[in-house]
């Protein structure tokens, strides 16, 4: 790994994170969509699944505020 670059993992989780806020950011246009159709199950299904990506930002945000207070964000 030369210098400026990151390693493999923490590429790895930095493009997981940002992954994952894209896809809460369009279950909230689709979960709106639902909505304007009446859809209530696919309403419900949609935040299930919103929520669960939510949870998931949060845990690797965590692991990469972690990496980089250690100094390992390298």
């Amino acid at each position: 790994m030369s210098k400026g670059e990151i390693s493999d993992n923490c590429y790895n989780l930095i493009n997981q994170l940002t992954k994952k806020l894209q896809a809460v950011w369009a279950y909230d246009k689709l979960i709106k969509d639902a909505r304007k159709c009446k859809d209530r199950e696919c309403e419900r299904l949609l935040k299930k699944i919103r929520d669960d990506d939510k949870r998931h930002v949060k845990m690797l945000q965590d692991v990469v505020a972690k990496l980089a207070r250690k100094g390992k964000l390298k």
